[in-house]
């Protein structure tokens, strides 16, 4: 039984979405919990309606043979996980709703799911998905497969392609820059011509980009849930140096495809000129976080590399966000 966990933060037409694509994966062994970090626009009363409308059976692969009929529900199990800390998943349904009770950020609200997901026994692996994805109906059984065919691999990731240009890749994963706390995605803005349909490239990935992240049960047993130090960013690449201390290595499930929007919530995007101040503060200012954490030998390049971003901010005009970078250095 594989968990898919969804993070919403006032992004419930998103979220939406991407529950819809998920109803279409050729799996039946799978549910759904969407972890709602204490939203402003009635997320919760929007999911739970749309859930609600479904039919109470959906028939699934009616491209197959032999077309299965699945029980998806009109209803939901609802949790929230302040006034219930200890519930448990329900089986009779496939979606729950857990509300947060704060916005957590990205680690400590993915991690509300997370361990809610493992209270149950027949949890084998988490798919922890941005809200803003949209997923291939094949992709969930092509991570399944590909996490037999390597079972050291920790923390899989799928090839992220641009929602809104669809043959583009946004990433194959990413390579880490110690020395200045930078990532490079690799393959973005590229034409996807099958030139990363190689399972060899797992091997030049420091880590598998956040929005679309499969784990297996035995990496979280083993490592630990995602770091909470960060609030975004940053908490790919702390897991995977923390599977790394275990003996788990990166996965690249190439046969995977994930359609991202990118930076629906925070703000982020590929053109650092169009970030929000909100994900440009994290980016910054967790560069010190986790350098101090991992590198702190390297502190000094770091803080470097930030008076480089202080000078790039100054030649976009973007004055506002100098304090950001100030605070980033004294830390």
């Amino acid at each position: 039984m594989v968990y898919i966990i969804v993070l919403n933060w006032n992004g419930w037409r998103d979220t939406i979405e991407c529950l819809q694509s998920l109803l279409a994966l050729r799996s039946c062994s799978y549910r759904i919990v969407i972890c709602d970090n204490d939203s402003s626009d009635d997320s919760l009363a929007h999911i739970g309606s749309w859930i609600g409308a479904l039919p109470t059976e959906q028939t699934l692969f009616q491209e197959a043979e032999r077309p299965m009929i699945t029980t998806i529900g009109g209803a939901y199990q609802f949790v929230d996980i302040q006034a219930q800390p200890w519930a448990t998943p329900d089986p009779t349904f496939r979606f729950c709703l857990l509300q947060t009770g704060s916005n957590r950020g990205y680690g400590a609200g993915n991690n509300v799911g997370i361990d809610f997901a493992l209270r149950d026994p027949q949890a084998s692996a988490l798919w922890i998905l941005n809200n803003d994805v949209i997923v291939a109906p094949d992709s969930l059984t092509q991570l399944e497969a590909y996490a037999k065919k390597y079972p050291k691999a920790g923390i899989i990731g799928s090839k992220l392609m641009f929602y809104h240009n669809p043959n583009y890749i946004q990433a194959i994963g990413a390579k880490f820059n110690t020395f200045f706390a930078t990532s490079t995605h690799l393959g973005q803005g590229e034409l996807d011509a099958g030139q990363f349909d190689d399972d060899v490239f797992a091997k030049e990935l420091d880590y598998p980009v956040g929005a679309a992240l499969f784990v297996p049960r035995l990496f979280i047993e083993s490592v630990g849930l995602l770091s909470e130090d960060y609030f975004l960013y940053f908490e790919e690449i702390d897991w995977a140096l923390r599977g790394k201390a275990h003996g788990w290595q990166i996965g690249y499930c190439w046969q995977s495809t994930v359609l991202h929007k990118e930076g629906a919530s925070a703000g982020s995007h590929a053109n650092a000129r169009f970030k929000s101040i909100l994900s440009d503060y994290y980016s910054l200012i967790n560069r010190i976080v986790f350098t101090k954490k991992f590198y702190p030998n390297k502190i000094w390049s770091v803080k470097l590399g930030l008076l480089i971003a202080l000078l790039n901010r100054v030649r976009r005009g973007q004055l506002s966000r100098l304090s950001i970078i100030a605070k980033a250095l004294v830390r």
